[in-house]
């Protein structure tokens, strides 16, 4: 997978843009991850874990900040700031049988009740009731709609491929969960360095089959961007 340049990848939950030197690619999406292969002399896929959906239970406003109260299954998001990858990026309000609602999100936190806070850039423009399952609009009172409300973070993985030599290679990644990138190609060894940062952390590579592993954790990131570090054999070298 040496490529000439830069080769840059870009996926989310609806959507895969690609740009050349990539000639192929496949993507795959599972109630928990979104994968993709890609390949260049040699296939690599990268998979992300995507985020469940959030149960909506209330809207708050205090002096003028919005934020929205939601019951979430995310043991393994990190709430502290500089690893949160949705953090300035937009999040879903779905409801059945209504359109979905985009808004900025600046951070979260996790509530004294063990719900989490999701702090808005502006006001949603709507109030929501989940006994009822009713939602309001502030701007058009007389419009309501009725359903169940959630909230989704959305699945995304950007890359940045950067061609040193054939032996080494360094990727800048963009991710908004836990990624696994596994090589058709022996990788010797794998470093990641946080965005911003100037240490290198060791990865533990493992094999599957005919693959080689390696999981990166959003802990080794910040708001969800690192660089990747790995060495492959070149042609002709011994393999122990």
């Amino acid at each position: 997978y040496y490529c000439r340049g830069i080769l840059t990848l870009a996926v989310s939950s609806h959507f895969v843009f690609l740009v050349q030197p990539c000639f192929t690619t496949v993507v795959r999406e599972t109630a928990t991850s979104i994968s993709t292969d890609f390949r260049t002399s040699s296939p690599l896929t990268v998979q992300v874990k995507t985020w469940p959906s959030a149960r909506l239970l209330s809207v708050v406003e205090n002096k003028g900040n919005y934020s929205l109260i939601v019951e979430a299954d995310w043991p393994e998001y990190p709430l502290e700031g500089t690893h949160q990858p949705h953090r300035n990026t937009m999040i879903a309000v779905c409801q059945e049988g209504a359109a979905t609602r985009w808004l900025p999100l600046t951070g979260m936190e996790k509530g004294a009740d063990g719900s989490i806070i999701l702090h808005l850039e502006r006001e949603p423009g709507f109030i929501y009731n989940p006994s009822t399952q009713m939602l309001r609009e502030t701007h058009f009172p007389r419009r309501v709609h009725y359903g169940r409300a959630t909230v989704q973070l959305p699945g995304f993985v950007n890359i940045k491929w950067r061609g040193h030599s054939c032996r080494q290679q360094q990727l800048e990644v963009r991710m908004s969960g836990p990624i696994v990138l596994r090589s058709a190609r022996r990788v010797i060894y794998a470093k990641v360095q946080p965005e911003g940062c100037s240490q290198w952390y060791d990865l533990t590579v493992g094999r599957h089959n005919n693959d080689w592993i390696f999981e990166i954790g959003l802990e080794y990131t910040t708001q969800g961007s690192c660089h990747i570090r790995m060495e492959v054999p070149t042609a002709g070298t011994q393999l122990g």
